[in-house]
């Protein structure tokens, strides 16, 4: 659940004014303590409640130098091969080192479904 940052700030307020421990400010607010406690330690690192961003994750290997397209034109060529055959050619002709769930992935992203 998201919680405002007005919410937030009130909770924090609470705590740090030592209207009671965690597990009575807890209560109060009707969070979990581990709540309080992250919001309690935001607070004193940044001196705001503001949630942080979220990581966003990696890109794949593949959305760099054209991978795409070269696995693309290994499936338009051969298209009857397993995730790990194609993980292995585009090693071989491109010098692309992919896992077989990066393959599978990018056919996913691709479009491309393949006969099981």
């Amino acid at each position: 659940m998201a919680y405002s940052e007005d919410f937030r700030e009130k909770v924090v307020e609470a705590y740090e004014n030592g209207e009671g421990i965690l597990e009575e400010i807890a209560d109060r607010f009707s969070i979990h303590m581990n709540t309080v406690h992250r919001w309690v330690l935001l607070f004193r690192e940044t001196q705001s409640v503001t949630k942080r961003p979220h990581g966003g994750g990696r890109q794949s290997i593949l959305s760099q130098n054209d991978g795409y397209h070269k696995l693309l034109e290994l499936y338009q060529k051969q298209n009857n091969l397993t995730d790990e055959e194609y993980s292995a050619l585009l090693e071989k002709e491109y010098g692309i080192q992919v896992s077989r769930k990066t393959v599978n992935r990018a056919f996913s992203v691709l479009g491309v479904t393949k006969k099981k």
